[in-house]
């Protein structure tokens, strides 16, 4: 059995804090540089820290629901490094394993695995009171409104990976609010409004995106506006279907006609190759995981 002491000794506060200066090394105060906001880390530095912690992760499992609270290794809500910390183990959990293992059968490993631990974490952090959200500027001292803006949309990220659609319906409130907060904190409008006006309502809109290149942004505003453009087109995809459907061969899950449909329209965005679907859906049939693969540091 797991133990909050088991996952300390795994993620202490040392490694949290490198997690964030990794992912996060504009100074707080600072406004953090556009043109760079869109590409995945690529440092040498992040893949020697986050693949073993990854794959001490993975031994704990494969049954997410074995792990303690993950509150445990952040400390109490009201600290004062509470914020870094608790973004730092959404980056780990989130975004590392799909920079890593996205590909062959590691992907059941993010879908089956690393996501419902994030989620799980992401219900405690959006469940805080008022005063605690770490949507909310006022949470981060002492950073600028721009850096706060660039480091919470990884929370809005990874609540997008979430297959529950009443996940989504709250995110469409915090994206509506966020802009109304962007504008009058500014005075820079929204310039994807007409663009979500036609296309928002599309479940292909954001496969289209994805695979197009994204529009491009003038600075850091117009990229959080993007950003929330984002988060509002994932919502019609599970309106539609109740479930992402690139994610059934990570899952192992079969596709019905109508998403055979949708995939085919999407040009198979994020789907893994069906020699991959095949051995995943063998596994689940079977009880069984491949384990993750160990990826040299």
């Amino acid at each position: 059995m797991v133990t909050r002491d088991d996952i300390r000794a795994i993620i202490t506060p040392a490694v949290l804090d490198s997690l964030f200066s990794i992912r996060f090394p504009c100074e707080p105060d600072q406004t953090p540089e556009w043109r760079s906001l869109s590409g995945s880390p690529s440092d040498a530095n992040l893949r020697r820290l986050a693949l073993p912690l990854l794959q001490q992760l993975s031994a704990f499992g494969p049954d997410p629901n074995i792990f303690p609270d993950l509150l445990t290794v952040l400390g109490s809500p009201d600290q004062g490094l509470f914020p870094r910390h608790a973004v730092a183990l959404i980056f780990l959990l989130d975004q590392c394993p799909r920079y890593y293992y996205s590909e062959g059968t590691d992907a059941r490993w993010v879908s089956a695995f690393f996501d419902p631990l994030v989620q799980r974490l992401l219900d405690h952090l959006l469940a805080q009171p008022a005063e605690l959200q770490l949507l909310g500027h006022e949470r981060w001292e002492g950073f600028s409104y721009s850096n706060f803006l660039y480091i919470s949309s990884l929370i809005l990220t990874a609540a997008d990976h979430s297959e529950d659609v009443r996940r989504h319906l709250d995110l469409h409130d915090i994206s509506q609010e966020r802009r109304k907060e962007i504008h009058a904190a500014t005075g820079i409008a929204n310039p994807f409004a007409s663009l979500i006006a036609t296309e928002g309502e599309d479940p292909l809109t954001f496969s289209r995106w994805m695979r197009a290149g994204l529009p491009p942004v003038a600075d850091i505003y117009e990229w959080a506006y993007l950003r929330l453009a984002i988060v509002d087109v994932h919502r019609p995809v599970l309106e539609r279907f109740g479930r992402y459907p690139w994610r059934n061969g990570s899952l192992g899950r079969l596709n019905s006609l109508e998403e055979e449909q949708f995939l085919e329209e999407s040009g198979h965005f994020g789907e893994v190759d069906g020699e991959t679907a095949r051995l995943i859906r063998s596994d689940v049939a079977e009880g069984q995981w491949t384990r993750l693969s160990l990826l040299a540091p």
